[in-house]
């Protein structure tokens, strides 16, 4: 296993995963479907089972079948936020392309400072700050990165729990071994 193996592997489990988000968000998109509360559960399943293929396709091509849990966990959580960053390119591609979603984001938030009691003299600035942000593209990629990159911390710490599988620690992570500690 050469040194670049471990970044060339995430870079390519991340890049596929990507791919799916964001065909799974162009299919909800055109669906006209961004409400619907199931498909958003079945995003996170996609994200889970996208970690998953990927450290076990990682686990088996590049480490020889074995993998420790926190190799496996810091994996799953890089191949997530690579993922995130394409989903992120995505969404600013989206929201600069169609204003309607601005509107339709501006509601929901509306609707659900209303719901939760929020000052009515704050409600107009709070709302406008949001949609500033949602315009903005390095707060869109930051947020989205953040959001799948906590996303992909659970997910990963559950499905490195299957995946690992004793070993060592391959050289190109930069982590010493427990012997060498």
């Amino acid at each position: 296993m050469n040194d670049n193996s471990f970044f060339k592997s995430i870079l390519t489990s991340g890049l596929y995963l990507g791919t799916a988000m964001v065909i799974f968000n162009a299919v909800i998109y055109l669906a006209d479907a961004q409400g619907n509360a199931a498909l958003g559960w079945l995003s996170y399943v996609l994200v889970a089972v996208g970690i998953l293929i990927a450290q076990i396709k990682y686990r088996d091509n590049c480490l020889g079948g074995t993998v420790l849990y926190r190799i496996s966990f810091a994996y799953g959580v890089y191949v997530t936020m690579c993922a995130s960053v394409f989903l992120a390119v995505w969404r600013i591609i989206l929201i600069h392309s169609d204003p309607s979603l601005l509107e339709q984001s501006r509601a929901i938030v509306e609707a659900a400072m209303l719901q939760s009691k929020f000052p009515d003299d704050k409600i107009e600035d709070a709302v406008s700050q949001t949609m500033r942000l949602m315009q903005n593209p390095l707060a869109v990629t930051l947020s989205t990165t953040f959001m799948y990159g906590l996303t992909g911390m659970l997910f990963s710490s559950i499905t490195s729990a299957f995946v690992s599988r004793g070993g060592q620690v391959p050289p190109s992570t930069g982590i010493k071994n427990q012997q060498e500690i």
